[in-house]
């Protein structure tokens, strides 16, 4: 999302989140294991989900084909969630960072918008606040450092 102009930064977020609830959780049903609840927080998570956003778009779009949404349910979609099952990101869901670390992952409870949507509200504002500064977006700190995106106390919950 970093190459969104900030008037557009919001809309882009919303975009994605309103995708998530009403597309992602109902079609796929993932686990928090497959998509962690702290996805929003790291570039893995806003990255992949936001391209698989687009192609799910484009698949099911007025130029879209039954071939093309073939090729999203079978292969972005476990391209997907391979890319959040790496040591990079969130192997077998397990966030590198601690903190972010909930009971629904360790059961692999079924990912709900509920827990998701503070960490996108807390991504979201920081983003577009960044950006109103004049400032690029900051890169995701290394493994194992304090996360500056963590869900706020005004939060949705």
């Amino acid at each position: 999302m970093s190459a969104t102009p900030t008037p557009n930064a919001a809309s882009a977020w919303d975009e994605l989140a309103r995708w998530m609830d009403t597309i992602a959780i109902p079609t796929l049903a993932p686990t928090c294991r497959q998509i962690p609840p702290c996805w929003p927080a790291h570039h893995w998570g806003r990255e992949t989900l936001s391209w698989l956003h687009h192609t799910h778009v484009h698949a099911y779009g007025p130029d879209g084909s039954p071939t093309l949404v073939a090729d999203w349910h079978t292969r972005w979609v476990p391209t997907a969630y391979a890319m959040i099952d790496t040591k990079d990101a969130a192997r077998a869901g397990y966030c590198p960072n601690a903190e972010h670390r909930s009971d629904r992952v360790e059961n692999a409870a079924p990912l709900r918008t509920q827990d998701w949507a503070p960490w996108l509200t807390a991504a979201r504002d920081s983003d577009v606040a960044q950006r109103a500064d004049g400032h690029a977006p900051r890169p995701e700190p290394p493994s194992g450092s304090s996360d500056p995106v963590r869900p706020g106390a005004g939060s949705p919950s």
